[in-house]
């Protein structure tokens, strides 16, 4: 028969699942967790049964938790960045009418005793 539309929920949310977190190489399983003290993204099976599942040794947190605090640190590093150069953009922009440019190409020809 036809599945269930729980069965049909379930499938469709393993689906976006799997598209938004990429698949553990051991257990295939998707990396919804992050092991802080060997800074890699690992899946429910390793934080559990695996390779980091000594707390003593392994700080495993949620994905999500990661996901924010890296786009906290990345955004403050922009920010960083921007403070530094700023000044150095303004600096640059204020000198640039107190270049001296050359005259323009057809002027100088025009002015010299070769034609």
């Amino acid at each position: 028969g036809l599945p269930s539309e729980a069965t049909a929920n379930s499938a469709e949310t393993r689906t976006r699942s799997k598209a938004r977190f990429p698949a553990c190489s051991q257990h295939g399983h998707s990396l919804r967790f992050y092991c802080k003290s060997c800074d890699v993204a690992v899946c429910g099976d390793c934080a559990v049964i695996g390779s980091h599942r000594d707390p003593r040794e392994h700080e495993i947190v949620p994905m999500s938790e990661m996901t924010v605090k890296r786009k906290q640190s990345s955004a403050a590093e922009v920010q960083k960045l921007k403070n530094r150069t700023q000044p150095r953009v303004e600096r640059a922009i204020a000198a640039i009418p107190r270049i001296k440019r050359p005259p323009p190409l057809k002027k100088l020809i025009s002015g010299s005793s070769l034609i």
